[in-house]
C-alpha cells in the first residue's frame, strides 16, 4: 500500500502535462459555426423590412431616424453592430444575441425600449412568423447573406 502514491505519480504527471499542452492551444481553435435551424431564405429578413419598415416616413433615406435605413442594399450596414440611436449602449443588431439587440427589443415591445414599439403603424405589429424570422436570423449570427437585395430580385426568386 505504501507504493501506491509512487506508482500513480507517473500517471498523474502525464495527465498534468497533457492538460498544460491542451490549455495552451485553446486560442487557436476557431469557435464552432452557428447551427442554422431555421428555414429562412436569403431574402426573408429584407422582405419583412421592405414590406413593413422601409416605407415613406419611416426607415428610408431622407426620413429614417438616426439613419436606421432598412431599405434593400442599405439595411445590413445600417443595423448590424451599429449602436442604436435611442440607446447607444445597445447595438441595433448584435449577431447571436437577439435579447440584447435593440431592433429585436423594439419589435417585441420590451419594457426597456425608448419611445414606441415597431413597426410604428401597429398594431398589428409583426406577425409571430415574421418576428421569429428576424430573431432566428440574429440568433444565427445575422449573416450578410441573409439580408438580401432589392424587391425585384425577391419577386424573381419567388417565380423560380
Amino acid at each position: 500500500m505504501r507504493d501506491f502514491p509512487i506508482q500513480r505519480a507517473p500517471l498523474v504527471a502525464s495527465a498534468l502535462v497533457l492538460l498544460a499542452l491542451a490549455g495552451g492551444c485553446t486560442d487557436k481553435v476557431p469557435p464552432p459555426a452557428p447551427v442554422v435551424t431555421t428555414s429562412e431564405t436569403p431574402d426573408s429578413v429584407q422582405a419583412i423590412f421592405t414590406a413593413r419598415c422601409a416605407k415613406s416616413g419611416c426607415h428610408v433615406t431622407g426620413t429614417a431616424a438616426f439613419n436606421e435605413f432598412l431599405e434593400a442594399g442599405k439595411s445590413y450596414a445600417a443595423i448590424v453592430n451599429v449602436p442604436s440611436g435611442e440607446v447607444p449602449a445597445l447595438a441595433r443588431i448584435r449577431p447571436f444575441l437577439p435579447d440584447s439587440s435593440y431592433l429585436v427589443k423594439k419589435i417585441r415591445g420590451d419594457a426597456d425600449i425608448r419611445f414606441a414599439r415597431m413597426p410604428f403603424d401597429g398594431p398589428p405589429y409583426l406577425s409571430p412568423a415574421d418576428s421569429s424570422t428576424i430573431v432566428n436570423w440574429v440568433t444565427n449570427g445575422a449573416p450578410a447573406t441573409q439580408v438580401p437585395v432589392a424587391p425585384a430580385r425577391i419577386r424573381a426568386t419567388a417565380l423560380r
